[in-house]
């Protein structure tokens, strides 16, 4: 399922991928990066399934989706990782330029070992944070679940989630901390 995810104009001077581009234009690697990120669920990750992501990443376009994902996989932009004999792929980067609805389920693809991503990328150290939100996710959705619940009430009472300042609180604030997620494009690998 296609999702909303965020560019940055940043994205456009990023200069590894402004090369890939110049290095192999009929494989167009800028675009099927950020069009990638439509098909990653929420932690970053998806099906290693080219045929099947080609129906919805340029579909128009002649080119081989396969060999630009080899592509940006040979220059860590994404990793190739199998589970139980299934191929799935993740965003390495992923929490430094998504930030993905909290109201978005929960991953359902299995995320890949350290061991894993260390064996395909020698050299290529794999922290916590590389491996797309595990804690991340726990704090947001603990942060953002009076919210939610909050949200709810006010909708059942016709509000349509929007809140009301109270006293001592800015409008647009719930218990003083923003609603709002800063994400940044960072630098991307």
């Amino acid at each position: 399922m296609a999702r909303i995810r965020t560019i940055k104009p940043v994205f456009s001077r990023h200069e590894k991928l402004q090369e890939l581009e110049s290095e192999w234009p009929g494989l167009r690697p800028m675009l099927t990066f950020c069009c990638l990120w439509t098909q990653c669920d929420r932690e970053g990750r998806f099906e290693w399934r080219p045929r099947q992501l080609k129906l919805d990443v340029l579909p128009f376009v002649d080119y081989d989706l396969g060999a630009t994902m080899e592509l940006l996989a040979e220059h860590d932009f994404i990793r190739k990782y199998e589970v139980e004999g299934k191929w799935y792929g993740y965003v390495p980067t992923w929490c430094e330029h998504q930030c993905p609805n909290v109201r978005e389920p929960a991953s359902k693809i299995p995320a890949p070992s350290s061991a894993e991503s260390d064996a395909e990328n020698p050299g290529v150290r794999v922290s916590r944070r590389q491996i797309p939100f595990a804690a991340e996710t726990a704090a947001r959705r603990s942060r953002n679940q009076n919210l939610t619940a909050e949200n709810a009430k006010d909708a059942e009472k016709g509000k349509k989630g929007q809140r009301k300042a109270g006293a001592g609180q800015k409008a647009g604030t719930v218990a003083g901390d923003p609603l709002k997620f800063e994400c940044f494009l960072g630098n991307l690998p």
